[in-house]
C-alpha cells in the first residue's frame, strides 16, 4: 500500500504540473477516472477476448487453417464475388490459368482411360469449357507496353 500511495501522490502532482502549463483542456480527471476508466470495464463486463466461446472460436479457426493449408479443404470463393480476379494471392483458389491447364490434362486422361463414348462425351464438354475459360482470358486480360518491362 505505501507503494500505491506514493504512485498516487506522484500521479496526481504531475496532473498539477500539466494544469499549471496549462496541457490540460476541459475538465480534470480524478484519480479515480484515470486509474479505472468507464471504458475498460465495459469491456470487462462484455466479457473480452477471455471467454470460454471465445476461445472455442479461436481453436476452431486454428484447426480449419491448418486443415486448409495440409489440403483436406479446399476454399471456394462464392458465386457474387469478383469474377474478374484471375491471380489469387493467397492461394485458396485456382487461377483461370491453373483450371485450363487442368481442363487441358482431363482431355488428354479421357483418350487415355476410360469408356471410348463417355470419355468422347468429357472430353467434348472439357473442350468447350476450356475454350470457355481461353475466350474470358482474353476479355479480361489487359495490355501492356514493352516500357513497363524495362
Amino acid at each position: 500500500p505505501a507503494q500505491l500511495v506514493l504512485t498516487e501522490t506522484a500521479l496526481m502532482q504531475s496532473i498539477h504540473q500539466l494544469e499549471s502549463w496549462n496541457r490540460i483542456f476541459g475538465e480534470k480527471m480524478t484519480l479515480d477516472a484515470i486509474l479505472d476508466p468507464p471504458e475498460e470495464r465495459e469491456v470487462g463486463q462484455t466479457g473480452g477476448l477471455l471467454n470460454a466461446d471465445n476461445d472455442e472460436a479461436i481453436m476452431v479457426e486454428v484447426h480449419r487453417q491448418m486443415a486448409v493449408e495440409s489440403g483436406e479443404i479446399i476454399e471456394v470463393e462464392s458465386d457474387h464475388d469478383n469474377d474478374d480476379n484471375d491471380n489469387v494471392g493467397d492461394g485458396s483458389l485456382m487461377s483461370r490459368a491453373d483450371v485450363i491447364a487442368m481442363c487441358q490434362q482431363l482431355e488428354d486422361g479421357c483418350m487415355q482411360f476410360g469408356d471410348a463414348e463417355l470419355s468422347f462425351d468429357l472430353a467434348s464438354h472439357l473442350r468447350t469449357f476450356h475454350i470457355h475459360l481461353q475466350r474470358e482470358d482474353l476479355l479480361h486480360s489487359k495490355q501492356t507496353s514493352l516500357d513497363q518491362y524495362f
